[in-house]
């Protein structure tokens, strides 16, 4: 029975090390011109005034590209560096979150209401040929430790073409 027991422990541990693993596979997803490598489980959906827009579960993925003569009117142009394209994101939605530089990556952090929920929001800016791109990534306030250093990683991967 003693054998049993721990035959049948044994096969239930296995499957939810397996369970646990296929959690975490990675997938690219691409579309309209950028791309960006996370876990599995996103679906593309349309969003107003964003180029794309992904969700799964417990995460949104949104990405807004806005070519340099779009931005002329707020004096950013292809001279430009990416961290005066984030001054002049912040300044056009009159807020003054710190903008912070990590490997590369030029970010910043903050928390906003949507919906009766409170959320959690990493959003990462970048520079193209074309174009300046800031790409939001998003969870519930509560999944912020769970979910930051992901979101770090996953801005690491975004390329354009």
């Amino acid at each position: 029975m003693v054998k049993k027991i721990v035959f049948l422990l044994c096969v239930f541990m296995s499957f939810v090390l397996v369970g646990c693993g296929s959690e975490n596979k990675e997938q690219t997803y691409k579309s309209n011109g950028v791309q960006v490598t996370m876990n599995e489980g996103f679906t593309e959906k349309s969003l107003a005034s964003t180029t794309v827009y992904l969700e799964s579960d417990e995460v949104l993925f949104s990405a807004l590209k806005e070519t340099f003569d779009s931005l002329s009117a707020v004096g950013i142009d292809q001279n430009s560096t990416v961290e005066d394209y984030a001054k002049a994101v912040l300044a056009n939605n009159q807020v003054d979150y710190e903008i912070q530089t990590k490997d590369d990556l030029t970010y910043f952090t903050y928390e906003n209401e949507a919906n009766g929920k409170t959320f959690f929001y990493l959003s990462s800016l970048y520079k193209a040929d074309d174009a300046f791109w800031l790409i939001n990534f998003a969870c519930d306030k509560n999944n912020r430790d769970k979910y930051e250093t992901l979101f770090l990683k996953w801005a690491s991967t975004v390329k354009f073409e």
